[in-house]
């Protein structure tokens, strides 16, 4: 049995396999009870036959798990427990980056990734390379709803900015994605 962060925001991921025996009757149903935090669990709630569901989770950290079978005979006493903790988001992806709107800026627009390791995501964070050379420097904070506006401090007519974006949950935030990484020339003023 394991229990994962997410897909979603406030839920975890939870499967299991079948009983190895049910006793010559056929299973009605699997019921889930759920701890928070490493509480006392709740009633089992009953799910169906399904070995794979994705369940709400209120804990700040965690959320334990066990799994019941039914059939006719009755209910089976519980399985070992499953610990989901809350993971890191997966990476954003950068899909464009223009020059604009204004001098030493550069418009930015960001792919959200299927995971969000079961938190909201709070926001996103960028790291810049200015001329496409040297160090990175951030991370600097962008918005997590459009429109995207990021710096770039390049002073050459050829020169540009390159971009890696993190997401960031209440819990942890996603290590720089070097593969999203995006150049552009940042939009020059015309005496």
């Amino acid at each position: 049995m394991t229990a994962v962060g997410g897909p979603t925001t406030g839920d975890m991921t939870v499967k299991w396999l079948a009983p190895l025996t049910l006793n010559g009757s056929p299973l009605i149903d699997y019921s889930i009870a759920t701890a928070t935090d490493g509480g006392s669990f709740a009633a089992p709630v009953s799910v169906g036959k399904v070995l794979k569901r994705i369940v709400p989770c209120t804990g700040v950290s965690s959320c334990d798990f066990r799994i019941y079978a039914s059939n006719s005979a009755g209910t089976s006493g519980p399985s070992n427990v499953a610990t989901g903790t809350w993971t890191v988001p997966s990476k954003p992806t950068i899909l464009t980056v223009t020059g604009g709107p204004a001098v030493g800026q550069m418009s930015m627009t960001i792919r959200t990734p299927p995971s969000n390791g079961g938190k909201a995501i709070t926001g996103f964070l960028y790291d810049v390379q200015v001329n496409s050379t040297g160090a990175w420097t951030g991370p600097f904070a962008v918005s997590s709803t459009g429109p995207r506006t990021v710096g770039c401090s390049s002073t050459l007519g050829t020169g540009g900015c390159s971009y890696r974006i993190t997401q960031s949950t209440m819990l942890a935030r996603a290590s720089p994605a070097p593969s999203s990484q995006e150049a552009g020339t940042c939009r020059r003023l015309l005496a």
